[in-house]
């Protein structure tokens, strides 16, 4: 009787290989199971920091297109409005190439700063000169946005710079005229007024891997910036 018990509670090889390859299978399915979702957890994510960065991006453009002011009282060799989109193409590392420039009206305002006292009258000037840059970053293209009060040379200590987008793969503006759109804004429209619209196009580079994503937003321009 003792020796059928000892039989009976022992486990075969045969039945032990099929129990380990039970919790192999079944291990297989549970690690594909997370790996699905973390890989669409870091999908969603890097989708999420993109479209952050864009509606960064587009805020600062849009808010300084629509700004755009034809003002008379700037240098010949400053333009009113310019710009030259195709330059995106050829950026050099280590290089920041223009592909924006415009006059703005903005006024920043009057009212002191706490502990700081009144701003400094350049930076309460209503009119500013502001230069959109390509540079080479970590990740894809940095858009730098450079801006000088009052209107006058960029490069200089006097210019305020920031970076509105990082990780870009290439960047498209086009610009309507009242009768077609154009890739640039040059020459002597540059001096003489501003288009009536504009849309922009960006595409940023996937870090997972997969296709870029492009999104695209557009805004008129006011009279004020015309002839």
């Amino acid at each position: 009787m003792n020796g059928r018990w000892r039989g009976q509670a022992g486990m075969s090889l045969v039945e032990l290989m099929v129990a380990v390859s039970v919790l192999a299978v079944v291990t297989a399915i549970v690690y594909g199971s997370f790996a699905r979702t973390a890989a669409a957890r870091d999908h969603a994510l890097a989708r999420a920091e993109v479209f952050a960065k864009a509606r960064s991006a587009f805020s600062w453009l849009e808010r300084d297109l629509r700004g755009s002011f034809a003002t008379g009282n700037l240098p010949a060799a400053i333009p009113r409005f310019w710009a030259d989109i195709s330059a995106n193409s050829t950026i050099a590392a280590d290089a920041e190439t223009t592909v924006l420039d415009l006059t703005l009206l903005s006024a920043r305002g009057t009212t002191p700063v706490e502990g700081l006292g009144p701003l400094p009258l350049d930076d309460r000037a209503d009119q500013a000169r502001v230069a959109y840059r390509l540079a080479t970053g970590s990740d894809g293209m940095d858009l730098i946005r450079y801006e000088r009060r009052p209107p006058g040379p960029i490069d200089d200590d006097s210019s305020v710079r920031t970076v509105v987008a990082s990780g870009l793969g290439w960047l498209e503006i086009r610009f309507f005229d009242g009768k077609r759109w154009q890739a640039r804004w040059a020459g002597q429209a540059a001096q003489r007024r501003a288009p009536e619209a504009a849309e922009i196009r960006l595409g940023f580079t996937d870090k997972l891997g997969g296709e870029p994503l492009v999104l695209s937003s557009s805004t008129q321009i006011p009279a004020l910036a015309h002839d």
